[in-house]
């Protein structure tokens, strides 16, 4: 949500006042600078991770244990709604959403996962293969350039829509 300084509310009260602008219109003016929250990008039982580098400075200066989560598996609780941020199961402390991306398991050769290229919408499930410097491999020697772990259907739908 945009934060107005004193000086802009003032401002457009004081044109209020001198008859410059409607009472109405003030309040349009405000409605349009104001923007909709965003819809939090992880959901209830998510698996996410601190981002390494995250604003160490800050993790270290202030709380030093934070940094141990750095890279490691936590799971979404909640999301803090206008706050912004989460709340873990499995974690004591709160994250920024910017601080966070999603948790990728290391594939294994048979792991069940989701490949696909630019396109998501065109993303396939096979058995994982392999990996090398010139992508992912499937269970049929098909080359990707993207993979991840198989976990859900509704997590490859929210991949096909461009959530994850």
């Amino acid at each position: 949500m945009k934060k107005f300084t004193t000086g802009e509310i003032r401002d457009l009260f004081n044109r209020v006042m001198i008859d410059e602008i409607s009472f109405s219109r003030m309040v349009e003016v405000i409605n349009e600078r104001v923007e909709e929250p965003s819809k939090p990008k992880f959901k209830k039982g998510d698996k996410v991770m601190l981002k390494d580098g995250c604003n160490r400075e800050w993790i270290y200066k202030y709380l030093n244990t934070m940094g141990e989560w750095i890279g490691k598996p936590i799971t979404v609780k909640s999301s803090l709604g206008i706050l912004g941020g989460y709340e873990f199961t499995d974690c004591p402390y709160y994250f920024a959403e910017d601080w966070l991306e999603p948790y990728v398991e290391e594939l294994k050769k048979g792991d069940l996962a989701i490949f696909w290229d630019e396109e998501k919408e065109l993303a396939i499930i096979r058995f994982y293969g392999r990996y090398s410097i010139e992508g992912h491999y499937d269970n049929r020697e098909w080359r990707w350039k993207n993979a991840i772990k198989f976990e859900s259907k509704e997590q490859y739908e929210r991949l096909i829509k461009g959530e994850i």
